[in-house]
C-alpha cells in the first residue's frame, strides 16, 4: 500500500510496515523515532535505513543536517546516497549500514574491556576527525554506531549534530539521550567539543556493564558510580573521567582522551561528587505584625512559574491564577483562587487533560461566585456558612473538571488511562481552602514551613503507615504511581483542607516536577526565605533544572 498522507488526511504517528513510498522503499520496521524517524526498509530485495523528516514550512529536520553533514568527508560518517520528498515529508536513504552496537550489546551482553577499549580508540579518532571538521556529534550512543561489513565503526549523526562554531542552545537543549546525554544537553553549561567526550565516556560505561547511566533520574543529579568490573581499573579510570559533572574536569579532546586509554596511570582520581548542593537561603523572614489578627485576601502577591524541564518534548503542567472581586448593594466580595495541575497519560493527552481541568474549575467557580446573593444565603444550593460554601463549591469544581476529563477519554480507546493531578486554593475572608486529587501539593508557611496535603500516590501511603520516610520516598523507583487522579474513573474523592491566614503567611502549591528535587527541611528553607513570591518560583525551578529536571517544574507561591 502507498504511505498515507496528503492535505486532506495528515498523518500522525509513524508509517506501518508494509507501507511504499513513490513506489521506492518497502517500511520492514520502524527502528527509532525522534526529530528523524529510522526505518528499516527495502528496495528490490536490498536492506536500506531509511530517514524521515517532517517539513516545516519549506524545510525539514532532515533537511537542514543535510545542510550541515553534507559536506563531510570520511567514510567513518553515515552519508545517504538518496535523497527525495513525498508529500509533507523529506526522506533519506542509506544502504543498510551493518549492525548496531546496541543490537549487539542486547544479543551478546557487556564486552570485555579489551574490546570496550578498542572500540573507544576507533570512535576517538572519529570524533578527533569531526571536530577538525567543525562540526558537533550530541549524539553519540551504541543505537547511532554502526560497524560495517568491514568490521569500521560508522557514526549516524543525523540528529542532533551542529556546528562547533555555532553550538545549539534554547530548544534543542531538551533534546536528549538519556543516559549518553552529557549535563550541557540538559543546559548545565556550553556545548563543546568536551559534550561529545562525555557521551563516548557513557558509551564505554555501557558498553562495559551492560548498564545505562540514569542521568535522566531525581536522585543522581549526575552522580555516577564506578562500575566494578575484574580487569578494568585503567579502563574505568579513565571513563569516570570522562563522565564528571563538569567539562573542565573531563578530558579536553579526543588526543587527551585517547592518551589516557594508552596510559590510564596518568589519570588523577576524583571522589565521587556529592549532588549539587542548594544555594544558602537567605536567613529566616520575620513574621509580620497581623493586621487586626487576620491577613486580608483582598491583595495577595501571587507568582507562578511553569517551565517544561530538561527531558520532556512537551509541558503538560497548567497553572491557574483566578480573582473574584465585585461590589454589589454596597457590599465588597473578594476571593482569590490559584492551581498547580499535572497532566498524566502521555505527550498526546496529558496536556489536554490539564487543559480541560483549568477550564473547567475556572468556569465552575466564576459561576459559582456571580449566584445571587441576599445577605442570608447564596442560592438555596450553596450554604451560607463561608467554610462549608468553599468547600462545597471546590469540591464541586473538581468532580466537575473529573467528568469532563473522563468523558472526553470515553470517545477514543487511545485516550484511556489519560488524567491530572491537582491541588486547588481559594482565598476567602481570612481563610485559605485547599481541595486536591493526586500528588500535586499544597504547603502553607507561618513560623514552620507545614504540608497540607497528602499524596495519593503508593509512596504516600507507605509514608503514612510509617513504612517508608520521607526521604526514601523521594527517590523510591515507586514514587510515580498514582492511586487518585482526575478523569481516570468516572466519579472521584477529592480531599478538602483549610487553614486560618495571617498577614505575612506563604502557601506554595507545586507539581512534583519541583518537591520531588529537595530534601524536606531545605524546602522549608527555600519557602521561608526573605524573598518575593517571583524570586522564590525563578530559584527553585533554576535548582530543578540544574538537577536534571526530568519532569516539567510548576510552582504558584501566594504571599499574604
Amino acid at each position: 500500500m502507498e504511505a498515507e498522507g496528503g492535505a486532506d488526511r495528515p498523518r500522525v504517528g509513524p508509517l506501518d510496515p508494509g507501507c511504499v513510498i513513490l513506489e521506492r522503499y518497502t517500511i520492514d520496521s520502524l527502528l527509532e523515532s525522534g526529530a528523524i524517524l529510522r526505518y528499516q526498509a527495502s528496495r528490490e530485495g536490498q536492506p536500506y535505513l531509511l530517514l524521515e523528516s517532517r517539513r516545516d514550512e519549506e524545510h525539514s529536520h532532515l533537511s537542514r543536517q543535510r545542510e550541515l553533514l553534507g559536506g563531510l568527508s570520511g567514510a567513518s560518517f553515515l552519508q545517504p546516497l538518496d535523497f527525495f520528498s513525498h508529500e509533507e515529508f523529506d526522506y533519506a536513504a542509506v544502504a543498510w549500514p551493518g549492525e548496531r552496537l546496541e543490537d549487539l550489546l542486547v544479543t551478546q551482553g557487556p564486552m570485555a574491556p579489551e574490546a570496550v577499549e578498542k572500540v573507544l580508540l576507533e570512535l576517538l579518532e572519529q570524533l578527533k576527525d569531526l571536530h577538525g571538521q567543525k562540526v558537533l556529534s550530541r549524539s553519540v550512543q551504541p543505537s547511532r554506531i554502526w560497524r560495517n561489513g568491514q568490521g569500521q565503526l560508522v557514526l549516524d549523526l543525523w540528529e542532533r549534530a551542529c556546528s562547533l562554531e555555532r553550538p545549539g542552545q534554547g530548544e534543542e537543549v531538551c533534546s536528549v539521550s538519556p543516559g549518553f546525554s552529557a549535563p550541557e544537553m540538559y543546559g548545565l553549561g556550553d556545548q563543546d567539543v568536551r559534550l561529545d567526550l562525555f557521551s563516548l565516556a557513557a558509551v564505554g560505561y555501557y558498553l562495559l556493564t551492560g548498564q545505562k547511566l540514569h542521568l535522566d533520574s531525581r536522585e543522581s543529579f549526575f552522580v555516577i558510580p564506578p562500575p566494578t568490573v575484574v580487569g578494568a581499573d585503567g579502563l574505568v579510570k579513565v571513563i569516570m573521567k570522562g563522565l564528571r559533572k563538569r567539562p573542565e574536569d573531563r578530558f579536553a579532546g579526543a588526543d587527551e582522551m585517547r592518551e589516557a586509554l594508552l596510559n590510564p596511570g596518568s589519570v588523577i582520581d576524583e571522589p565521587t561528587p556529592a549532588p549539587t548542593p542548594a544555594p544558602a537561603p537567605a536567613p529566616a523572614r520575620p513574621a509580620a505584625a497581623p493586621r487586626n489578627g487576620k491577613a486580608s485576601v483582598t491583595a495577595p502577591e501571587v507568582a507562578m512559574l511553569s517551565h517544561i524541564g530538561c527531558v520532556r518534548r512537551i509541558n503538560q503542567d497548567a497553572c491557574l491564577e483566578l480573582r473574584f472581586s465585585f461590589y454589589e448593594k454596597s457590599r465588597r466580595y473578594d476571593g482569590w483562587l490559584v492551581t498547580v495541575i499535572d497532566g498524566m497519560g502521555g505527550e498526546a493527552e496529558g496536556d489536554k487533560a490539564a487543559s480541560l481541568a483549568l477550564r473547567t474549575l475556572a468556569q465552575e467557580l466564576v459561576a459559582a461566585d456571580l449566584s445571587l446573593r441576599d445577605g442570608r444565603q447564596t442560592t438555596v444550593l450553596l450554604p451560607d456558612d463561608q467554610d462549608q460554601r468553599c468547600h462545597y463549591l471546590l469540591e464541586r469544581a473538581l468532580r466537575a473538571a473529573n467528568r469532563t476529563i473522563y468523558e472526553y477519554a470515553s470517545l477514543d480507546d487511545a485516550r484511556r488511562g489519560m488524567g491530572c493531578t491537582i491541588t486547588a486554593c481559594l482565598l476567602a475572608g481570612s481563610k485559605a481552602y485547599f481541595a486536591q486529587v493526586g500528588d500535586t501539593r499544597g504547603y502553607h508557611g507561618r513560623d514552620r514551613l507545614t504540608q497540607v496535603t497528602t499524596d495519593h500516590s503508593l509512596v504516600g501511603r507507605l509514608v503514612a503507615m510509617g513504612s517508608l520516610t520521607q526521604e526514601e520516598a523521594r527517590v523510591s523507583p515507586q514514587r510515580s504511581i498514582i492511586y487518585r487522579a482526575l478523569g481516570t474513573n468516572p466519579e472521584v474523592e477529592v480531599d478538602l483542607f483549610d487553614r486560618d491566614l495571617n498577614s505575612g503567611d506563604r502557601i506554595i502549591l507545586c507539581s512534583d516536577g519541583v518537591w520531588e528535587y529537595f530534601e524536606a527541611d531545605e524546602f522549608e528553607n527555600f519557602v521561608m526565605a526573605t524573598q518575593s513570591p517571583q524570586e522564590l518560583c525563578q530559584k527553585m525551578v533554576d535548582l530543578c533544572l540544574g538537577r536534571g529536571a526530568d519532569d516539567n517544574a510548576t510552582i504558584a507561591v501566594i504571599q499574604c
